[in-house]
């Protein structure tokens, strides 16, 4: 997984001192990370083994007061988005309940899930070789 130039936006906006910048509705902050899939393609084309890590690419950290917070329903478009930039494979944290896991819940793969997210992984897989 490629973290590095990553940039953190949020719809909420922030009040100024906070290490903010408004732009329109959107502000950037440390609560939502932007993930580039560009760095994943000029890490493969470099020949560098890829793993990307889909479910703490929709974490939110401290956006859940005083812990991390997520966004669980963008881990299958951002993994299919890496899978067809070339990726080596994908990591995925899984949970039977994400609500009752002791870490990541927010932001982990309910386990019921897997199956047809492994099936779309693959087949995109198959087109992109």
């Amino acid at each position: 997984m490629t973290e590095g130039g990553q940039r953190s936006f949020t719809k909420f906006p922030l009040q100024s001192g906070t290490g903010s910048r408004e732009l329109g509705n959107w502000s950037l902050s440390p609560y939502n990370l932007v993930v580039d899939m560009r760095g994943l393609k000029i890490m493969c084309d470099a020949g560098w083994p890829v793993i990307f890590d889909a479910t703490h690419s929709v974490q939110l950290p401290g956006g859940a007061g005083e812990a991390s917070g997520g966004q669980p329903q963008f881990i299958e478009p951002l993994a299919r988005a890496a899978v067809a930039a070339g990726v080596n494979g994908v990591f995925v944290e899984v949970h039977d309940a994400p609500e009752k896991a002791l870490s990541d819940g927010a932001n982990a793969l309910r386990l019921s899930l897997l199956p047809g997210f492994w099936e779309k992984l693959k087949a995109i897989h198959a087109v992109v070789g």
